[in-house]
């Protein structure tokens, strides 16, 4: 499905999507409350790009992510 937005729009509902997680990780005592949260946030994205994407849909966006982010 194309998502009728404009890339304009898209970044702006990004930012208003992360701005409770942003809140909750201001909330973080240290940084292990941080890499437990960010372990969850893991977790779920994987489940939300399988539900949505399948199982070859979310290997694809974990890869990309790696080869932007780990090169």
């Amino acid at each position: 499905m194309i998502d009728p937005r404009s890339q304009e729009e898209k970044l702006a509902r990004m930012d208003e999507l992360m701005k409770p997680i942003e809140q909750q990780l201001m909330m973080c005592d240290d940084y292990k409350d941080q890499l437990m949260m960010a372990s969850s946030m893991m977790v779920t994205a994987c489940d939300l790009f399988t539900q949505h994407m399948g199982t070859e849909g979310a290997k694809e966006m974990f890869t990309i992510f790696m080869e932007r982010n780990f090169k």
